[in-house]
């Protein structure tokens, strides 16, 4: 790649990479021939330099879906370094970039951040993180359904994860837009588990909230699958969710503007873990009269 273009990329300079492109009009066609490489607009990504990455991909679309060296999107590496900003302003450019897959099929809707929080990890970064995930399913939320080269969606993540906050929001969207759930939770692994399969054998210490919430809300053990099942049992564990949450489906696929996007967006992740969490956690406990 042209020195003068990653000097400007690290610099954080939209105006030398406006002089490298002067000097050379070719210059970004030259970095999208190359298969994998780290573009100017992976370096602005993964530092966090939002305006630059907005530039950046504005001038050249196809830099935002090609793979580094390690088979990372710039979005993957947004996400990745927790640059939050970043993340939302490429999205908002082009919404199908959740669903650009990387090393191993991994999408950024199942990436690091979606995994449980180290401890050390404060309040704020963890609403970061579930406002990112409630973002990617409002932007995109087909990418419900991708699945790595494990066959595991972001659902079996937040499981075997224990992310009891991401696995609260893919939950909550599941219910209230009564779309994909029959799909999700019928599907298997690669090891042929589904999500309370995964959350039973476990023996951590969450084990009972996950496994708890997954069956209130009518996922099913690979055991139970019947191969005769019928329409009407697929669909009776959603009926009361579709009629009551069908506007706020609507909401999200029609032509909203982003800001007013992520005020819904926000409220309904609060709404959905504060109503998630007092599922898993009644006055008096699991066991309390």
């Amino acid at each position: 790649m042209d020195l003068n273009l990653i000097n400007a990329a690290e610099a954080r300079n939209i105006d030398a990479l406006y002089e490298s492109i002067g000097s050379d009009p070719y210059i970004l066609d030259k970095v999208d021939t190359i298969p994998f490489v780290n573009t100017p607009l992976h370096v602005a990504a993964s530092t966090g330099q939002t305006r630059l990455a907005v530039e950046i991909m504005n001038l050249k679309p196809s830099l935002s879906t090609k793979l580094n060296p390690n088979g990372l999107s710039p979005l993957h590496l947004a996400l990745l370094n927790g640059h939050f900003e970043t993340v939302k302003g490429l999205v908002e450019l082009d919404k199908d970039l959740v669903r650009v897959k990387g090393r191993e099929k991994l999408t950024p809707l199942c990436s690091r951040p979606n995994i449980r929080a180290h401890a050390g990890t404060d309040r704020a970064q963890k609403d970061d993180r579930a406002g990112i995930l409630a973002e990617f399913l409002c932007a995109c939320p087909e990418s419900i359904e991708d699945q790595n080269v494990r066959g595991e969606t972001a659902l079996h993540n937040a499981v075997r994860n224990r992310n009891v906050r991401a696995l609260g929001v893919l939950m909550g969207w599941i219910r209230m837009t009564g779309t994909n759930w029959v799909w999700v939770k019928y599907i298997k692994d690669g090891r042929g588990n589904t999500i309370l399969h995964m959350a039973v054998s476990t023996s951590r210490p969450d084990r009972t909230k996950i496994e708890s919430s997954l069956r209130r809300a009518g996922a099913l053990k690979s055991s139970s699958l019947a191969n005769d099942c019928s329409v009407v049992d697929l669909l009776i564990s959603q009926q009361s969710w579709v009629e009551n949450m069908y506007r706020f489906y609507l909401l999200m696929r029609k032509g909203m503007s982003m800001e007013m996007r992520n005020a819904v967006v926000v409220v309904a992740a609060l709404i959905t873990t504060t109503t998630f969490q007092a599922v898993l956690s009644p006055p008096g406990g699991l066991g309390g009269g």
